[in-house]
């Protein structure tokens, strides 16, 4: 399946694929803010010593090179589909580009299905000088539109315009219908069956957020024995209106429903929500394994994370558990020494703190040499 959206490509989880060329250079473009924001410089000497000891026609006959990055939910991967990069004409070679992303897509189908691919919009038709209508129908589309697989196609604000102008461009606005072949529709094709396509994609990504506030009630209900609790009305959200307070909404619940369990002497559930909601991004498993929404499975450690004294100090420092009470702080203690990892200390502070973000309380306790 082909998703195209509106977003920030540096932010997105599973695969970001890009093209590079054979020399070792990540100088402008998407490549330069890939290497400065993403690659450790180890990665990024990695793709150097490939482009220094291989030869430009193997690496562009459907070679791929993956890197991880400074976060344990990306990868990057380099698609060799250009030699030398000279800003000229057309450096893109378009088999070389169809040859790689089949690469990829072998590569996920077999580790890993479930990984989306992130691609930026345009790609190889901004300093490569492709043409992206061609890269879209003669390469993106063959492989990807009756897929599984999810790619999504990240336009930022510069290449969303350009897609508006190319869309204006393609029209002829006394017929009300494509003077050209366009995006994947053939000329004669009426401008309002266009729209409707991109109407569709988000319709496509508004469902897919549905499902994500109905799998993160299942989940917790799942957890809590069936427990109830107040839900958004699930009918609004589907029109696409207040999905994202729908999504605070169910994650106010959970807070309130485990502050109720922590209140009333109750055992916390061993998965607890433990990450800030990237309605973007999320993606549900069926079970309690790889999660990646906002619930995470805690698991004990050998020795606790922190010294008596050194958790108090961190929770005084940044004025945590302003609605807690002893019990409490004595709980955190105590799953502390019994070995509870920062998963779960973090969600008693975060039970008991206010205008603390979980993610905050975890990347705190971590940078203060919590595991």
């Amino acid at each position: 399946m082909i998703y195209e959206v509106k977003k920030d490509l540096l932010t997105s989880e599973g695969i970001i694929a890009h093209q590079v060329n054979c020399k070792g250079v990540m100088g402008a473009g998407v490549a330069k803010q890939i290497k400065e924001k993403l690659l450790p410089p180890d990665e990024f000497k990695k793709y150097q010593d490939t482009c220094k000891y291989r030869n430009p026609e193997d690496l562009m006959n459907g070679e791929i090179l993956v890197h991880g990055t400074y976060s344990e939910k990306q990868l990057v991967v380099d698609l060799f589909a250009e030699n030398e990069p000279t800003g000229k004409g057309l450096d893109t070679d378009y088999v070389a580009l169809y040859k790689a992303f089949e690469t990829l897509k072998k590569m996920v189908s077999k580790c890993d299905h479930t990984m989306s691919i992130s691609i930026p919009g345009y790609i190889g038709c901004g300093l490569a000088g492709g043409d992206w209508d061609y890269v879209f129908t003669k390469i993106l589309v063959p492989l990807f539109k009756d897929d599984p697989l999810h790619l999504y196609i990240c336009y930022n604000d510069e290449s969303k315009k350009k897609l508006e102008n190319d869309f204006s461009e393609a029209q002829d606005f006394t017929t009300g219908m494509l003077k050209k072949d366009w995006h994947g529709f053939t000329a004669g094709t009426k401008v309002s069956a266009v729209k409707q396509y991109f109407c569709e994609q988000k319709e496509k990504r508004q469902e897919k957020k549905v499902k994500k506030i109905y799998a993160f009630i299942t989940v917790f209900t799942q957890l809590q024995d069936k427990v109830m609790f107040e839900v958004p009305d699930l009918a609004i959200c589907s029109e696409g209106r207040n999905l994202n307070d729908a999504l605070c909404i169910a994650s106010d619940a959970i807070k309130d429903k485990l502050l109720c369990l922590l209140k009333n002497g109750k055992e916390i559930p061993e998965a607890s929500r433990i990450d800030e909601i990237d309605d973007d991004d999320l993606s549900f498993t069926g079970k309690g394994e790889n999660i990646y929404y906002p619930v995470v499975v805690s698991v004990k450690v050998s020795s606790p994370s922190f010294s008596r004294a050194a958790l108090r100090d961190v929770c005084i420092k940044n004025a945590w558990f302003t609605d807690g009470s002893n019990e409490q702080y004595e709980k955190l203690f105590a799953m502390n020494e019994n070995g509870a990892d920062i998963d779960a200390l973090a969600l008693i502070i975060w039970l008991c703190s206010e205008n603390c973000s979980l993610s905050c309380i975890k990347n705190t306790l971590l940078a203060e040499g919590g595991r």
